[in-house]
């Protein structure tokens, strides 16, 4: 028995699952499944390994289910977008970091010429009292 009160299976077992030689029959990575149904590699291999008090999730057989059924061609398209989705994904996150980063970066920009501005100050302080004591003002 495992943790969750379920029969505890045998590695042998675990590595071959009805739905992980399902998606490796049909041509499916782990690392593509990942990418399809987002989640990362390790986790879909707990999936697949029947990990899960539950089961197989829905959403992970049906990722299965759907590429059994798809051509190549199709195949290539539908992991051509979800590339083109995280790209897409990371842009906006991108974006969306960029102004904070860049008022930041005006911030700490500003600070720095500020402190020149003090330094240069100060140096001309100096200089004025120097003048004084030569008598040049």
């Amino acid at each position: 028995m495992d943790e969750s009160g379920g029969e505890r299976l045998s590695a042998e077992v675990m590595e071959h699952h009805p739905w992980q030689k399902r998606a490796r029959a049909a041509g499916l990575t782990q690392k593509a499944l990942a990418d399809i149904i987002g989640q990362e590699p390790t986790t879909v291999s707990r999936q697949l390994r029947g990990k899960w008090a539950r089961g197989v999730p829905q959403h992970t057989i049906a990722a299965i289910l759907a590429w059994e059924v798809m051509s190549p061609a199709l195949r290539k398209k539908w992991m051509m977008e979800i590339a083109d989705s995280r790209a897409a994904r990371e842009i906006e996150a991108e974006t969306e970091r960029q102004p904070e980063s860049l008022e930041k970066e005006l911030k700490e920009e500003l600070h720095l010429r500020e402190e020149e501005i003090k330094d240069l100050r100060k140096q001309i302080a100096k200089l004025e009292i120097t003048d004084r004591r030569r008598g040049l003002r």
